[in-house]
């Protein structure tokens, strides 16, 4: 019976906010990742398909832009306790050249104040001509439309997680261009 308790004991507090808990995912699964800027027009649609274990969510999102990804803002998803932006890196998206510097996608979960980031590589985003006359010259993500990303718990209440700036800076520092 004391083995019972001291189990108990030990299990209990695992099941309340640890990652990977019902409370709490430890990796999100991303399908459906698109992006791409419209030929002709000033915008660039952006859209995936977010599974976490209790919700799916559809993101979609449209940025003002002209012929290159650029960035979104944090966007609502359906449902709207979901949200998620595409930062394009400094310097990421010269109209002469390749991807440049690349992008950071942030998704994030409001109720549950989880979030996770995923660097989005400049070999992953290449200019294609979506029609056929030369100003048909047009950025488009092409990399993998299926990943899963790791989960990050936001900081205790009152405490700030660094938001979309610290996620990007974060990429940032990582990547040695900060």
């Amino acid at each position: 019976m004391q083995l019972l308790y001291m189990l108990a004991a030990f299990l209990l507090p695992l099941g309340t906010s640890a990652q990977g808990s019902p409370e709490m995912d430890a990796y999100w699964d991303i399908s459906d990742l698109s992006a791409a800027a419209e030929p002709h027009g000033s915008s660039a649609h952006f859209a995936l398909t977010l599974h976490t274990t209790s919700a799916t969510a559809r993101c979609a999102g449209t940025g003002t832009t002209y012929q290159v990804l650029g960035s979104l803002p944090p966007t609502n998803c359906t449902p709207a306790r979901f949200s998620f932006s595409w930062t394009a890196l400094p310097g990421a998206f010269p109209l002469s050249s390749g991807g440049g510097g690349g992008a950071v996608l942030r998704i994030a979960d409001a109720r549950r104040r989880q979030h996770a980031t995923r660097l989005i590589p400049a070999a992953e985003i290449v200019w294609r001509n979506e029609r056929p006359n030369p100003n048909g010259r047009v950025q488009v993500y092409v990399g993998p439309p299926r990943f899963r990303v790791p989960v990050v718990v936001a900081a205790a209440a009152g405490g700030d997680d660094g938001g979309e700036e610290g996620a990007v800076g974060g990429v940032l520092r990582r990547m040695g261009r900060e």
